[in-house]
């Protein structure tokens, strides 16, 4: 069950709908606290990579409760597809010298137009296909371990941001005054 957006328990509570509308202060602390859990937590499990982790937390942190809500299923869509796409990516430029070719963004650009026509949190796939694909090129390590380790630093970012946007306004609605 979906958690209660606080605008509909708090009489007279509306959090704010964008970053415009908050507070720097507020702000400020949403972003410090989700990406240093995000980042905390991948070194935590061990990974060595935290951008991913980063990144996502850093997307989403700032939305309101119910727009992060959607914002974290649309963001699983494109962690598919940009899973899907560096792989391909990756293949490609282990083919070509551990260099990714240039027409395969004009593919991956051309997916991800058509995508974000739909939604724009999609846009996301472009930045997931593009790390894995680069790292994949490389092969620095198997392309199997470079999608678990970016799709699980991208859940990682996406949860701790989620937790945070709704941790935080939950506490502003109760502490509220009138």
């Amino acid at each position: 069950m979906i958690p209660a957006d606080p605008r509909e328990t708090t009489p007279g509570y509306r959090p704010p709908e964008a970053p415009e509308e908050d507070a720097w202060w507020v702000l400020a602390a949403k972003f410090a606290v989700a990406l240093t859990a995000s980042a905390g937590l991948c070194r935590m499990l061990g990974l060595t990579g935290v951008s991913t982790a980063v990144i996502a937390a850093s997307f989403l942190v700032a939305s309101a409760p119910v727009a992060a809500l959607r914002a974290t299923v649309l963001r699983v869509l494109a962690l598919a597809m940009g899973a899907a796409l560096g792989v391909v990516g990756g293949v490609l430029g282990q083919g070509a010298d551990g260099v990714v070719p240039v027409w395969y963004f004009v593919v991956v650009g051309g997916v991800v137009g058509v995508m974000a026509s739909h939604n724009a949190t999609l846009i996301y796939t472009a930045a997931i296909a593009a790390v894995v694909a680069g790292a994949g090129a490389t092969r620095t390590d198997p392309l199997a371990t470079i999608v678990w380790e970016t799709s699980l630093q991208l859940t990682l970012g996406t949860i701790v941001a989620l937790a945070v946007v709704w941790l935080f306004e939950g506490a502003r609605a109760l502490l509220r005054t009138d």
